[in-house]
């Protein structure tokens, strides 16, 4: 209640029109610093045209928003509003859709990558039914893998004594450009 006591004429009117039968329009005028004749000429007042033009504009967002299999955001439906010739902010746009509550839906973005199946085929296990190794260097195996760099691919090639787990050789090379990979 102590942000209302601090808001403006408009929003304690509206406080003692919701609580005026619990608590009567008397004591909450005399609470909130206001005339009970400015209350009964409040509610007797016309809408402002702000706030009737806020009305229609809340329909044209709700038709968009619908229209749109209620996807579309604050931004898209701003768009929207300025292709029908509407003069709008987007900033109150934004409040109206708010008060609504409406929302755009947030979808993930996904990139295609060319290419990327070629990288992420398998080769077969060739050691899968051999047993381990019993000593040092009687057994290397490698690997490749493609680490991308900012907007390059660098190739990594390792060689590895599979019995120490030591890596005994490795390479990195190549400087192929994200688009040149297909």
């Amino acid at each position: 209640m102590a942000t209302v006591s601090r808001g403006g004429t408009s929003e304690r009117f509206g406080f003692i029109k919701r609580h005026a039968i619990d608590l009567g329009v008397t004591y909450l005028c005399n609470w909130l610093g206001v005339s009970r004749s400015g209350y009964y000429a409040w509610l007797k007042r016309l809408p402002s045209q702000r706030s009737l033009s806020d009305k229609a504009l809340s329909k044209k967002i709700t038709d968009i928003h619908r229209n749109n299999r209620v996807v579309y955001g604050s931004p898209r439906i701003h768009q929207a509003l300025k292709q029908q010739g509407e003069n709008v902010g987007k900033k109150r746009v934004e409040r109206l859709m708010q008060q609504q509550g409406i929302q755009g839906r947030v979808v993930q973005v996904t990139r295609r990558q060319p290419g990327l199946k070629r990288f992420i085929e398998r080769g077969d296990n060739l050691r899968l039914n051999e047993a381990s190794p019993n000593e040092i260097n009687s057994v290397w195996v490698s690997d490749i893998t493609y680490i991308k760099v900012r907007d390059t691919y660098k190739y990594l090639t390792v060689i590895m004594d599979l019995y120490s787990r030591r890596i005994l050789s490795w390479s990195l090379t190549g400087n192929y450009r994200v688009g040149d990979i297909c």
